[in-house]
């Protein structure tokens, strides 16, 4: 038994926390070996595999899957999601949990499925505080593809209340926690749909002259120019791993791990560096400017020929491949910006990668690239701050999404868990 109990506790509850096995609160259980035949297009029910649980969401991924019909009642009977159910991953990266909050879901072998004798809320959050992650990735085996076993999630242990109310009140706390993080991940993904559909309206596209949608005042064609005639991507510079620290001091890095598939930064990786404070200015990306991402390792090249604005009051440190592009006077640099962020020119500059394994996207091949502009200036500017005001929105609901998400780490860490 442990005497370990939190730093802070809700009022009333004095008792010493109990270690306890993870079968100890929930069934233990996994899916059904499912075949490829098994599988039809438009099926009832989704197979939820490990890759259902692959992302940072408290949910399953109901986007992607297989489906299957015809189930016989004994399969339903046993491998049926119910609402609340807790999934663990067990291949791949091991450990990751979610929540079951959909209905017709079918669970796949090599999936765990925890369904738990009372307090479900506290066990997934006992769950999801990070330790039990970290002694999953422990405890694994295999080669390239990590592996858990059901014996193993089974005998994970740590202390919990004795008391069922402490449970239950501890649960609740963190799921008002979740649906407000939830609330703000609903708005930040609304803004940033809304700014694809405002890109594909407000340029012109398929050869058009003019967009679909203009501000008031402004009727004449717009004028085809080449990116070179009105843009410059400075050069680029190494930044070492080595360097890299966890610790947020000094400036952040983007890189290709840091500029993330939609063109935003992605401030989950240990890119760190305080190095730097006499760098030329060039290596920075500042307020109100934006880089281009020249290479890609993914086959797909999701990212390769996007480009990411800094709609923040900090500055980073540009690694190799995220370059900045300078934009002439005669040019709204916003405007030039959101051009650039057209899914029809980014599918242009995709074509146009070299390369092997790494693909490459070479400054020439960017410069030659035929777009329209708006031959008054005061239209283009129109447009950039429109952009811009819809990149800082974006950017403030990013900051309360991440501030909420820290908020919860400290309560995990330092409060209303034991975890030392």
């Amino acid at each position: 038994m442990s005497n370990k109990v939190p730093q802070i506790r809700f009022n009333g509850y004095s008792d010493a926390w109990e270690e306890r096995k993870l079968e100890e609160l929930t069934l233990v259980l996994t899916g059904f070996p499912f075949k490829n035949e098994d599988f039809v297009d438009n099926g009832k029910y989704l197979v939820i595999t490990n890759g259902n649980i692959q992302n940072e969401s408290s949910t399953v991924d109901v986007s992607l899957g297989n489906r299957v019909d015809d189930l016989s009642d004994e399969i339903k009977e046993r491998y049926y999601l119910n609402k609340n159910d807790i999934l663990v991953t067990m291949d791949g990266t091991v450990g990751r949990t979610a929540k079951v909050v959909d209905d017709n879901m079918i669970l796949a072998q090599r999936v765990a499925r925890l369904v738990a004798n009372k307090n479900t809320e506290f066990v997934y959050q006992w769950l999801n505080q990070g330790s039990f992650f970290n002694e999953m990735t422990k405890v694994s085996h295999g080669g390239t593809i990590k592996h858990i076993s059901l014996n193993e999630i089974s005998n994970y242990s740590a202390t919990v209340p004795s008391n069922n109310i402490e449970q239950q009140k501890i649960g609740s706390f963190f799921k008002q926690f979740d649906n407000t993080i939830d609330l703000h991940q609903r708005k930040l993904d609304l803004l940033k749909e809304q700014k694809k559909g405002y890109l594909q309206k407000m340029f012109p596209k398929n050869g058009a002259k003019v967009p679909e949608l203009r501000f008031a005042g402004f009727a004449d064609d717009w004028e085809e120019r080449k990116l070179g005639d009105f843009i410059k991507i400075s050069r680029e510079q190494e930044v070492k791993k080595v360097d890299l620290h966890e610790e947020k001091i000094g400036y952040y890095v983007l890189a290709m791990r840091t500029f993330d598939f939609e063109g935003y930064i992605d401030y989950s990786k240990p890119y760190w560096i305080n190095n730097f404070e006499s760098a030329d200015d060039d290596l920075f990306l500042n307020r109100k400017e934006f880089a281009i991402i020249d290479a890609d390792m993914d086959a797909s090249l999701p990212k390769i020929g996007k480009v990411l604005l800094n709609a923040t009051n900090n500055k980073f440190l540009l690694a190799a491949h995220i370059r900045k592009i300078k934009v002439d006077v005669q040019v709204d640099s916003i405007f030039a910006y959101a051009l650039m962020r057209t899914t029809e020119l980014v599918e242009r500059l995709k074509l146009e990668a070299n390369g092997s394994i790494s693909k490459r996207l070479l400054d020439k091949n960017v410069y030659k690239q035929k777009v329209y502009l708006p031959i008054h200036l005061e239209e283009q500017q129109q447009i950039g701050e429109f952009f811009w005001t819809l990149e800082e929105t974006i950017a403030l609901h990013q900051r309360k999404l991440d501030l909420l998400k820290k908020q919860k780490k400290d309560f995990y860490n330092n409060y209303l868990f034991e975890v030392g």
